[in-house]
């Protein structure tokens, strides 16, 4: 009787410890998931960036498509209509919006933010790629990558 009691405590202690593991591991994972999905939401507000520099030249009149979106790395910030020149500078999280952003005000990120522009075609096809990265947990490098082409196959407006 007394061995099967001690059997019995044997696999019930080994049962919680595989269960506190499973819970310390799953805190762990979610952790890393939750940097890659700002990471990835950071890369495509980069993109989309860009997307409206290119749409606001097509609707001014002078302006060709890919005016301002020139060739080369660049950092892009929702505050500003112009791409800049890279820094290597990490994103802020602006306090009173939680938007991410360059300025230095509120707290650093973990994440850089690069957006490169490379000419296709000329005056017909760009390729803008979104770099986001950091740092992860136990000093992992870790980076998303999102890539978009942008054409220019719409007309002027009338009268341009």
């Amino acid at each position: 009787m007394l061995v099967e009691a001690l059997v019995s405590m044997g696999i019930l202690v080994v049962a919680v410890f595989a269960i506190f593991s499973l819970l310390t591991r799953s805190t762990s994972l979610n952790r890393v998931i939750s940097q890659q999905y700002v990471a990835t939401y950071l890369a495509a507000e980069g993109l989309e960036l860009v997307k409206n520099i290119v749409d606001s030249n097509l609707l001014t009149c002078p302006n060709p498509w890919n005016l301002g979106v020139s060739d080369g790395p660049h950092e892009v910030d929702y505050t500003s209509s112009q791409l800049g020149s890279p820094t290597g500078q990490k994103l802020f999280i602006d306090p009173s919006t939680g938007f991410y952003r360059y300025q230095a005000a509120g707290e650093a990120s973990l994440f850089t933010r690069t957006v490169t522009i490379q000419t296709i075609r000329a005056d017909t096809e760009m390729r803008a790629t979104s770099v986001v990265k950091w740092r992860g947990r136990g000093g992992v490098d870790s980076e998303v990558k999102l890539e978009d082409h942008f054409f220019n196959w719409r007309p002027r407006p009338a009268g341009c």
